[in-house]
């Protein structure tokens, strides 16, 4: 079975290029809100968790993701990886989906 080869440099550019505004629109409201709560004394310290929180689950996977990508054979076996697993990459994601609706859920309404 032959696997796809990643996009080329180009095309990663061109959706780059599309997904940055949409991904600045989402980002700069959770920064403001941690910013308000830092800037807040009697809050501070809960600013620190949810900024540190924040960067956990946003920032690292995409410096991971970012250092897993720089090198092309990496790419390769990532994408080979990704076309073989693609259904059980589908039911972990729904998996974790629908556990986070419910973990906000119950958290709603505590």
């Amino acid at each position: 079975m032959e696997v796809p080869i990643a996009r080329s440099h180009s095309s990663r550019r061109h959706t780059e290029r599309l997904c940055q505004p949409i991904r600045v629109r989402l980002l700069r409201g959770a920064y403001i809100g941690i910013l308000i709560l830092l800037s807040s004394k009697a809050r501070f310290w809960e600013g620190v968790g949810y900024l540190l929180l924040y960067n956990i689950f946003f920032a690292l996977p995409l410096v991971v993701v970012l250092l897993l990508g720089t090198r092309a054979e990496n790419l390769v076996r990532i994408d080979r990886w990704r076309v073989l697993n693609r259904r059980q990459m589908k039911a972990v994601t729904g998996v974790f989906i629908i556990l986070l609706a419910v973990a906000m859920h119950y958290w709603a309404f505590l």
